[in-house]
């Protein structure tokens, strides 16, 4: 039972690996207030935001607060790293001109992946929940027969009045 445990745990890490969002080729004209996107730029216009510090050079994420027939008003994801302290993700907010955007991506829900992951995770954890339950772990307890130890606790409510 050991190595369908880490069968189990194997498929657990490819499910986290999933992703429940991708970004779909979306039309600029079509661009609204509050949607999240992703923008590639042109690499003049990507000169312009050297000192946003994006994670690509080119692609610029965020949340669309305006449009103009011109432009887009964008609250623009940014990565700062501070030694010790990791990586903390701020907002700027940038005017882009249209002419600058290459291609427009809306970030969306991916339902099919989003219930795979849900699904793949409940076998999961079915499968840990009933190895444990059925007591195939290794025997530690030195043989002895007490169908208490073999209890797991779903729930702990400890009221104190």
């Amino acid at each position: 039972m050991p190595m369908r445990l880490n069968r189990v745990m194997m498929l657990a890490g490819l499910f986290a690996a999933g992703s429940c969002y991708q970004y779909r080729p979306f039309s600029p004209q079509e661009i609204a207030p509050g949607q999240v996107v992703r923008l590639r730029l042109s690499p003049e216009e990507a000169g312009k935001y050297t000192d946003l510090r994006l994670r690509n050079a080119r692609l610029l994420d965020g949340t669309v607060v305006d449009r103009s027939g011109s432009e887009l008003m964008v609250d623009a994801s940014m990565s700062v790293g501070e030694p010790g302290a990791g990586v903390r993700v701020l907002t700027q907010r940038v005017n882009v001109p249209m002419s600058g955007v290459l291609e427009v991506e809306l970030k969306q829900l991916d339902r099919a992946r989003t219930s795979f992951l849900v699904g793949g995770a409940a076998v999961v954890a079915g499968a840990i929940i009933a190895n444990s339950i059925n007591g195939s772990g290794s025997d530690q307890g030195g043989g002895t027969e007490n169908p208490e130890a073999r209890r797991v606790p779903f729930l702990r409510l400890r009221l104190s009045f």
